[in-house]
């Protein structure tokens, strides 16, 4: 398939009378351009030489076929910072083959799969794509990869708000921090890292909403 109906044709004379100064030139056609078997070609052949008008081409008949042509579908990389929710769908493919003129959109709808679907915590999953169509086109499909990353515990501001005396929303952003690492592949440890750094300031300020963030 080239998004043409051109046909590769050969052909060679018969009943040429020995001596004779003929040749043959050749060319076919599709009747349309869409990929398939034992197709009909609509064959046209022309005689030359010093003797070509002693003779006369007998009608023919000929099939040929249009295979599909490849096509490769890769799945975009996607990502997303940790936020407790399950991934879904995907983030658009890339399609490498098409002849010109056509396009993507003519594949129909792509459908996503795959480890990716439904993950929640931080990590890398792969993540499949499917479900395209093309009569014209032999699919091949590359997976990509979802990236979920971890929450950046904000060290920086919580210090500043510790300087300036915000001890409530110290404890309040600590606290959230911590609910949202309550699974076992979170960043429990970095929570504890920045939580024994903030205890020493807090701990004199604030001992009862402290002790509740252990």
């Amino acid at each position: 398939y080239d998004g043409t109906t051109a046909a590769t044709v050969g052909a060679s004379l018969g009943g040429v009378v020995a001596g004779d100064a003929v040749t043959l030139a050749a060319s076919g056609s599709f009747a349309d351009r869409t990929a398939g078997t034992d197709k009909a070609v609509n064959v046209i052949g022309t005689l030359a030489g010093a003797d070509a008008a002693n003779y006369t081409l007998a009608a023919g008949a000929a099939t040929a076929d249009i295979a599909a042509k490849a096509l490769a579908v890769k799945a975009n990389d996607a990502s997303k910072t940790f936020d407790g929710t399950a991934y879904q769908g995907g983030n658009g493919v890339t399609v490498s083959g098409l002849v010109a003129g056509d396009t993507a959109a003519g594949l129909g709808t792509v459908s996503y799969g795959g480890p990716a679907q439904g993950a929640v915590q931080p990590g890398d999953y792969v993540l499949t794509a499917g479900g395209l169509r093309a009569p014209n086109y032999a699919i091949s499909y590359m997976a990509g990869k979802l990236s979920i990353d971890g929450v950046s515990i904000p060290v920086d501001a919580l210090f500043l708000d510790v300087r300036s005396g915000a001890l409530a929303q110290v404890i309040d952003r600590l606290q959230t921090i911590k609910q949202s690492c309550a699974a076992d592949n979170c960043w429990r440890a970095e929570y504890d890292v920045v939580l024994d750094r903030l205890l020493e300031q807090l701990r004199q300020l604030a001992p009862q909403q402290v002790s509740a963030l252990r």
